[in-house]
């Protein structure tokens, strides 16, 4: 059974004792946080996003460290049920936010919170095994913002692997937990040195460009600059591409899709990481890709395809019938592509590549090794029918038509004769008929056209 931890509210009061830390690590200040929310009212929504920034504000702080770091019980610093850990340590796994579930450390409070309601005086509970915890809507409709700090802070714990007693004593207020989950309360209720990050970050196209617009940051301190960051698709590397102290800034469009985001800095040198956006290049396929024959070759066409970060080139595959092998035929930039024809009937398609490598697959066409004869017509005379079609085709060469008639009052159909022509005639026949010809090819292979009647 995953074991069940139950958080009760207490109101423990802390003394800081020690000497203050002179510096905030950079992980404290780019902490963020991912929380997922469920079964929720969209106040209960707008207060636990409300505490998640009170969370990153604290965090950040000089504060935050100093009463992690400096907590005591019982005159040594030490939490209770710290797993063996010093306050220092226990302080770097908040900043790397490694929950036990999956070990990342990606200095990200990550937790998905579900809403229920209980009559009873549990503020909410998490089980092992699961990134969710519950909160009990009883307390949660009754909290502020800040009193929500409290209680995801503490919950989030369990899930970095610290636990504390069931049942209550004094010094279950001092574990892990109950402790920092207290500090937060009380620093998130007060002015402590913090910097938010900027809010409603957007991303918007031009011809050739790309914009970013921001609403500013807030800090106490006062915002100094702020810096835009950009990671192309592909790669794991995240460039800084300009510092700034507008709220815009333009670039030409990149050839891949990219992710930014923009990271406001104080006058302290505090600074706060903006959601990431996305810039996806779109690619197109090419459409209408059609196929003609010449007498020794076959050529392709197509429409072109369309890409944000523009088309390098299109590139050609075929794939011979009675083969699973699709095989590339050459590239080109145009919007045509001649080649000798094959000894067999084919299957061929276009990839459209653009300028980041994206590719994008146009519809296939197919070559058949034989064909029909088409617009197959029928004439009469008073003492004859004639039959007229157009050229049917075949990669080994035709050999001949055949043409074929079944009498209405017969179910049998017999061959009439052979010709290399275009046309036959014969006489009259003595009932209504059916005929068609087919192509045959040198191998033998045939290929039958369209049925036409004959009525006397």
């Amino acid at each position: 059974m995953p074991q069940k931890y139950i958080f009760y509210f207490s109101a423990l009061c802390l003394s800081l004792v020690g000497p203050l830390f002179a510096e905030v690590p950079t992980q404290a200040l780019s902490f963020d946080t991912d929380i997922k929310i469920f079964d929720a009212t969209s106040s209960q929504i707008s207060k636990i996003r409300r505490a998640e920034e009170h969370i990153k504000r604290v965090v950040a702080t000089q504060e935050f460290k100093d009463a992690v770091i400096n907590h005591t019980y019982n005159g040594v610093k030490r939490f209770v049920d710290n797993n063996g850990l010093t306050n220092a340590q226990i302080y770097q796994k908040i900043l790397d936010g490694a929950e036990t579930l999956n070990g990342l450390k990606n200095n990200t409070m990550d937790l998905e919170v579900e809403m229920y309601y209980e009559n009873s005086n549990t503020v909410g509970y998490t089980m092992t095994g699961s990134k969710r915890i519950w909160a009990n809507t009883k307390y949660y409709n009754n909290y502020t913002s800040v009193d929500v700090t409290g209680n995801l802070m503490h919950e989030w714990l369990h899930k970095l692997g610290f636990k504390h007693a069931v049942s209550y004593s004094r010094s279950r207020d001092f574990s892990v937990p109950y402790a920092i989950g207290d500090i937060m309360v009380r620093l998130a209720g007060t002015d402590v040195g913090y910097i938010t990050a900027v809010q409603n970050l957007t991303l918007s196209e031009g011809s050739g460009s790309v914009t970013l617009k921001w609403d500013p940051a807030v800090s106490a301190a006062g915002i100094d600059e702020y810096k835009v960051y950009r990671r192309l698709d592909g790669s794991s590397t995240i460039y800084l591409q300009t510092t700034t102290t507008s709220l815009a800034y333009t670039q030409s469009k990149p050839s891949k899709g990219a992710t930014y985001y923009v990271r406001a800095y104080d006058n302290n040198g505090r600074t706060a990481k903006s959601p990431e956006i996305r810039y996806d290049v779109i690619l197109k396929a090419p459409t209408d890709l059609s196929l003609s024959q010449g007498s020794t070759s076959v050529t392709l066409r197509w429409s072109p395809a369309t890409s944000s970060g523009g088309v390098d080139e299109y590139r050609v595959y075929r794939q011979l019938d009675g083969s699973s092998t699709v095989y590339y035929q050459g590239s080109t930039t145009g919007l045509s592509y001649t080649q000798s024809k094959p000894s067999k009937g084919a299957t061929y398609y276009i990839r459209a590549v653009d300028n980041g490598g994206q590719t994008a697959k146009s519809n296939t066409v197919r070559l058949k090794a034989i064909t029909a004869p088409t617009n197959l017509t029928l004439s009469k005379t008073t003492t004859s029918v004639v039959l007229n079609w157009d050229a049917g085709t075949a990669l080994a060469g035709v050999k001949e038509y055949r043409i074929y008639r079944r009498l209405s009052t017969s179910s049998t159909i017999y061959l009439q004769a052979t010709t290399t022509g275009l046309s036959y005639t014969q006489a009259r026949p003595s009932s209504n008929a059916t005929y068609y010809v087919r192509t045959v090819d040198r191998p033998g292979a045939t290929a039958k056209s369209a049925e036409v009647l004959f009525i006397r």
